[in-house]
């Protein structure tokens, strides 16, 4: 595991209730960072407060809707108030309903609204504020494998809208480099979330069927396998990484 110092910055972690988001607020609390964790899932933010806080670390919890752009601004605005500054964003609220060609425009709009109105509008805030303490910054969105390998159990609003945030990444790199805020995206393969199993459960799959013919491991992702790379993305060690969309999925992109 690589050392990071990051004392004295300050990271807002969308989507930081659990799974993935939770683990990644964790491992910045860990490095020193202080996490300011936004979900609209007051239990479980908190709880991810309280896990930080018990391991001698710092956060904050702000409920937050990131398809609303007055959450959003009011999510910058008290990560500001309380710590001061914002150096990392990481993007990770989503929500995955099962839609196709029959399901409802309004569930359509929502998963959209979530997984890429949400994105768009965390990076311009997240970038804002960035660019006004001029010290530069790192911005980490979240992808899925899902947009580039998929089959027709998948759901459209879900696999469209992760489309849609590998282009933004690369746009938001192309236009945010020149402030030193560099802009990269993970793309999270199988990994062992509550969002993937309920997911599975709904469809009669277990986690150890969906990977047995996914990943090249043959096993399920961890998500301190995303919280690590997160750091990394955000730290010195990948300071010419700019605009990446990065699978950490056990080879599936691959295994075709």
């Amino acid at each position: 595991m690589l050392s990071y110092d990051f004392n004295g910055k300050v990271a807002v972690i969308t989507g930081g209730s659990s799974g993935m988001g939770r683990a990644v607020a964790q491992r910045f609390a860990q490095a020193g960072a202080n996490a300011v964790i936004a979900d609209m899932d007051r239990n479980g933010g908190l709880e991810t407060v309280k896990l930080i806080e018990e391991a001698g670390g710092e956060a904050l919890f702000v409920p937050t809707d990131v398809s609303v752009t007055e959450d959003v601004q009011n999510l910058i605005a008290k990560a500001v108030e309380c710590f001061g500054r914002v150096d990392y964003g990481c993007n990770t609220a989503a929500v995955n309903l099962e839609l196709d060609e029959d399901s409802g425009e309004d569930e359509f709009d929502r998963v959209v609204a979530v997984n890429l109105r949400g994105t768009y509008l965390c990076i311009k805030y997240q970038a804002q504020q960035m660019q006004r303490q001029g010290t530069g910054g790192a911005i980490v969105n979240f992808s899925s494998a899902t947009a580039i390998r998929s089959n027709a159990t998948f759901q459209n609003g879900y696999v469209s809208s992760k489309s849609g945030v590998m282009s933004l990444t690369r746009l938001a790199a192309m236009r945010l480099t020149k402030d030193g805020i560099r802009v990269n995206s993970i793309i999270p393969g199988a990994i062992d979330t509550p969002m993937i199993r309920a997911g599975l459960e709904r469809r009669g799959i277990t986690v150890e069927e969906m990977v047995a013919n996914y990943s090249l491991t043959g096993t399920v992702g961890k998500v301190e396998d995303i919280a690590e790379a997160v750091l990394w993305l955000c730290s010195e060690y990948s300071s010419y990484i700019i605009g990446v969309n990065l699978p950490i999925d056990g080879g599936a992109l691959i295994n075709h």
